[in-house]
């Protein structure tokens, strides 16, 4: 089963929808562009990627990186992507590190006084890390 196969039948739990019928008429696609997923014909654009990610609650980087991987043809492509995927895991652990050794207080979105750096959440930092690294494998091109 491919990942985009997965990603729909959680879909379809979490919208609780019973057929691929209205699972496509709740992400406003056709039919068909499910049975293309299904079959491996399509795999999601990052655009579908990432609302899908919004929908399960998952980490919009690692799935859009997740399912880049799924399609790539050419060997140096999928290496590149599993290099991505290991970095988004590194970056997201040491992040995890951080907050658990932190304070159980949140943070404020902008400290008071004259300390104007600016504080990220978690999703904002993966975010951050995932264009980083998607600009450094565009870089030779």
């Amino acid at each position: 089963m491919t990942i985009t196969s997965k990603l729909l039948d959680d879909l379809k739990k979490k919208l609780e929808v019973s057929s691929d019928y209205a699972l496509a008429k709740r992400l406003g696609i056709s039919v068909q562009r499910i049975s293309n997923y299904r079959t491996g014909r399509n795999h999601f654009d990052d655009l579908m990627a990432y609302r899908v990610a919004q929908l399960l609650d998952l980490d919009p980087a690692e799935l859009v990186a997740q399912i880049n991987l799924e399609r790539a043809k050419r060997p140096e492509e999928k290496a590149a992507w599993r290099e991505i995927l290991k970095q988004l895991g590194d970056a997201a652990a040491v992040v995890l590190l951080g907050l658990s050794l932190a304070s159980p207080q949140p943070a404020p979105a902008m400290p008071s006084g004259g300390d104007t750096t600016p504080r990220y959440t978690l999703c904002e930092l993966r975010r951050r890390r995932w264009f980083d690294l998607l600009l450094d494998l565009l870089q030779p091109f």
